[in-house]
């Protein structure tokens, strides 16, 4: 049996003499050899077959102890894993592996990852979190590709845009705040100049200070806080804070057509 000791090197990507995987199959093909032997073929066949089912069964099984975005690299590379070593173990084992095995237990799988992945990407709320476990996919594709797996449907997830960032329906807040302030300080630096005031740069500074932190923040807040009002009534409030509440506090009056204006 001197002739079935195999030692079969697995190569990554800039490998190196020492970083070279050595996948070693012996024992396995050492036990196959015997059972062939005493006639025991398709008994050890079964076996073997049965036994990676369990494992994978259990290897699909995402850790309910962890978050899933602290998790997923160890699931995914445990898949990988896996089947990298089927793949070896399918062309070196000589029978003991057929491809039509090694097929349905890709198809389940691949099924089964897609599941997590949109179940898990449907309660992500965080864009970081959401490319990190997409990087993470994309590497899996990668690799697995390679080794003639189709991976599609566990890509296809990763390729759905989530719901953030999000456009809040009150988004046009922003461009229509920042006209209003910089109309604020055109109208405010065009008013003071024609007075004697030759400091009237800091008079402008310490009012639009005002207008930032005092009224702005504090209309931006409450319009988040309320963010589940009606886009028909945010609009309204927005309105009536673009020509009302900013103007009123700040002393200055606000016209579609000419800005804001010292009342």
């Amino acid at each position: 049996m001197a002739g079935m000791d195999f030692a079969y090197q697995l190569d990554v990507d800039e490998v190196t003499e020492e970083s070279v995987l050595k996948l070693d199959l012996t024992p396995l093909h050492r036990s196959y050899h015997i059972h062939t032997c005493l006639g025991l073929q398709e008994q050890f066949r079964d076996y073997y077959y049965k036994n990676r089912s369990l494992q994978l069964t259990s290897d699909l099984q995402i850790p309910f102890s962890q978050a899933f975005v602290e998790s997923h690299q160890t699931y995914l590379a445990q898949i990988a894993g896996y089947f990298i070593v089927q793949d070896r173990v399918l062309r070196t084992s000589r029978g003991l592996f057929l491809d039509e095995q090694v097929e349905t237990m890709w198809e389940t799988t691949a099924a089964k990852v897609a599941s997590v992945l949109d179940a898990q990407f449907a309660q992500m709320g965080s864009a970081t979190h959401l490319l990190l476990v997409k990087d993470s996919i994309t590497f899996l594709g990668a690799t697995l590709r390679q080794y003639g797996y189709g991976v599609s449907l566990i890509l296809e997830p990763s390729d759905i845009m989530p719901a953030f960032p999000y456009i809040a329906p009150f988004s046009s807040m922003v461009p229509d705040s920042c006209r209003i302030v910089r109309s604020f300080i055109k109208v405010s630096v065009d008013y003071l100049s024609y007075g004697l005031n030759s400091n009237f740069y800091d008079v402008v500074r310490k009012y639009l200070d005002t207008l930032l932190i005092d009224v702005l923040n504090e209309v931006v807040l409450n319009k988040v806080h309320r963010i589940c009002l009606g886009e028909s009534q945010v609009s309204n409030e927005l309105a009536t804070f673009s020509y009302n509440l900013l103007p009123n506090y700040v002393g200055f009056q606000f016209d579609p057509w000419r800005g804001l204006e010292l009342v």
